[in-house]
């Protein structure tokens, strides 16, 4: 019979697997993004492509990693203001 700890050590294994796959399914995804931004810059010959692409991609607020709280984001925002 299996006690808890296998059961613990089996999840442990499959979730850092899981983890390890999602991230390199993520990775291809971003190398299949931006080998399809260089292959239509080297088309047009225009560098705006990829800038007009990452200037899409980027977070809309500025604090996102920022790791502050939500009051301290208050407070710099009214500080700002």
């Amino acid at each position: 019979m299996v006690d808890i700890v296998n059961y613990t050590l089996i999840i442990v294994t499959c979730s850092c697997f899981g983890l390890i796959v999602r991230f390199q399914v993520a990775h291809i995804q971003y190398c299949r993004k931006l080998t399809t931004l260089v292959r239509r810059t080297i088309a047009s010959k225009v560098i705006a492509i990829i800038l007009a692409d990452c200037e899409c991609s980027k977070p809309k607020n500025k604090y996102f990693f920022s790791g502050l709280t939500s009051s301290e984001l208050v407070n710099t925002r009214v500080a700002n203001s």
